[in-house]
């Protein structure tokens, strides 16, 4: 049973850890080799510290609660031939991730990367 439930616990790892070090401690100048480099992310200083803020929170707390998921679906109800299509959502998942970072930060920063005063 455990050959089953490891591989889509992987992921879900992984996300509580990259989610751990972008919040505790976020890239702190804009790069292309680490932190969440999307368009708006990379506008201005002020965009991406809180785009790798904002985006380590959600792949924290999605990781938790893809890997209590994982655990009911393999664990509780039993179902260990769904292992490809809980990987295939997993990334679907990550996806949705970095569309809700970038409709964070555009209601957030004006298209130059400036903070919007409400």
């Amino acid at each position: 049973m455990s050959e089953v439930i490891v591989p889509n616990l992987i992921l879900p790892v992984l996300m509580i850890v990259i989610g751990y070090f972008l919040y505790s401690d976020p890239p702190k100048k804009r790069n292309f080799a680490l932190g969440i480099r999307t368009y708006m992310s990379m506008k201005s200083e002020a965009t991406w510290d809180y785009a790798q803020v904002f985006t380590g929170k959600l792949f924290f707390y999605i990781g938790i609660l893809e890997i209590l998921a994982v655990c009911v679906i393999h664990l509780i109800l039993g179902y260990h031939d769904l292992t490809q299509m809980i990987s295939i959502l997993e990334i679907i998942v990550l996806g949705f991730i970095i569309l809700a970072d970038e409709i964070s930060l555009y209601l957030h920063f004006d298209h130059k990367g400036n903070k919007k005063s409400y």
